[in-house]
């Protein structure tokens, strides 16, 4: 199974689990929930990434 994590974090500020916006099944999803979080900002830099749960 597949989990894609949308993270957000300052320039100054390494990215870590605990500024994880949301977590998605469905890699649509969370590219939609990313675009939407860039648009809205509080954050300088933006990460999607996926994770594969056994």
């Amino acid at each position: 199974m597949t989990i894609w994590i949308v993270i957000g974090y300052d320039n100054y500020y390494y990215p870590h689990a605990d500024n994880a916006l949301g977590y998605f099944l469905k890699e649509e999803d969370a590219k939609d929930f990313l675009e939407k979080q860039r648009e809205l900002g509080g954050y300088d830099c933006y990460l999607c990434y996926s994770v594969v749960a056994v």
